[in-house]
């Protein structure tokens, strides 16, 4: 008897419960879905600028003509004295060649020496030997072109290690015939025009000043 009615007042209870649990659930269901989040703003980075363009190099420095030095041979040509200078004494000489206070070869340690001259008064062209203390190859040379009314040039070095080649005139200018040196065989140039030219190659003429092979 206390059973059943115990029973009957448990019943009334859990069906309250379930109803009540039944009505959350569909509370629960019927609340609206809460909106997606915004998406995140893009960030807003400043403008790169350009970079800027570099600065010009610096502009080398003005060219200071050396002092002190002595004269060691003079040419009187066609625009003035072309002087062979030595700054310096003994093996550590250094030689120059100048037109006025003009350097057109710059110092180095070797002797400048005058091998030939066209005409022989107030010449135009003359012919330079840089004598070597290599016996394999004692002397190279070079023209220098001191034409009136031209800017004074020097040709580049050339010869075939001989130190006497043959020099005789050509079209207004040199014919230098080397004969064999050693090991080396007979070879040709010709100067004329302001251009240096060895038999079967293009002519050339290396700037003023300029001391070294093209």
């Amino acid at each position: 008897m206390k059973h059943t009615a115990l029973k009957s007042l448990v019943m009334p209870v859990v069906l309250g419960l379930a109803i009540l649990a039944a009505g959350c659930k569909g509370e629960e269901k019927a609340k609206p879905a809460a909106p997606p989040p915004p998406p995140p703003r893009p960030v807003e980075r400043p403008p790169v600028a350009a970079p800027e363009p570099a600065p010009p190099p610096p502009a080398p420095p003005p060219r200071k003509e050396r002092t002190g030095g002595k004269v060691v041979k003079t040419v009187a040509t066609a625009q003035g004295k072309l002087n062979v200078v030595r700054y310096g004494k003994g093996s550590n000489a250094e030689y120059a060649l100048m037109l006025g206070t003009r350097t057109l070869v710059d110092p180095e340690m070797r002797p400048i020496q005058v091998a030939a001259t066209n005409p022989r008064s107030k010449p135009s062209l003359v012919l330079l030997r840089f004598p070597s203390k290599d016996k394999h190859c004692p002397a190279h040379f070079r023209v220098a072109d001191v034409t009136r009314g031209k800017d004074p040039k020097v040709s580049e070095e050339f010869g075939n290690c001989s130190a006497k080649p043959k020099v005789s005139a050509a079209s207004g200018g040199w014919k230098l015939a080397f004969p064999k040196a050693g090991s080396a065989k007979p070879r040709t140039w010709t100067y004329s025009k302001g251009e240096l030219r060895e038999a079967g190659q293009k002519g050339t003429l290396g700037p003023m000043g300029y001391s070294g092979p093209v």
